[in-house]
């Protein structure tokens, strides 16, 4: 006997799982443009998400509500870690740290006029 009042499907609720497929650290160039991603799986119901940067020196910083974040002509001064945090009415989940290291656009230069001028001279 079925009785109206039961449903047959199912209520699920979980809380979101956080992944960033970045690389650790993330190097970048000075000037080029950051792209920091992740994705969120098994959350029920759907999540907001933002970005974090984790500043030592004062309170965190958010930065950006969605699942891109997106730096462009980044300086050094933007090196630090960052992270991703999904949340829904179940709860909160953080991702990974993801460390950005911005790498001054001079010490390339440099590195590879330094590489040019040994090549040189065998």
């Amino acid at each position: 006997m079925l009785y109206p009042f039961l449903s047959l499907n199912k209520i699920c609720t979980d809380k979101p799982d956080v992944r960033c497929s970045l690389p650790r650290p993330y190097r970048i160039k000075e000037g080029q443009t950051a792209t920091l991603i992740c994705s969120v799986t098994d959350a029920n119901p759907n999540t907001s998400i933002t970005w974090r940067w984790i500043k030592l020196d004062n309170l965190n910083v958010d930065l950006h509500n969605g699942p891109a974040y997106t730096v462009p002509n980044i300086q050094r001064e933007r090196s630090g870690t960052y992270i991703c945090i999904a949340s829904n009415t179940v709860g909160t989940s953080e991702g990974e740290n993801v460390v950005v290291d911005v790498q001054c656009m001079f010490y390339h230069e440099f590195s590879f006029y330094l590489i040019l001028k040994i090549v040189h001279k065998l």
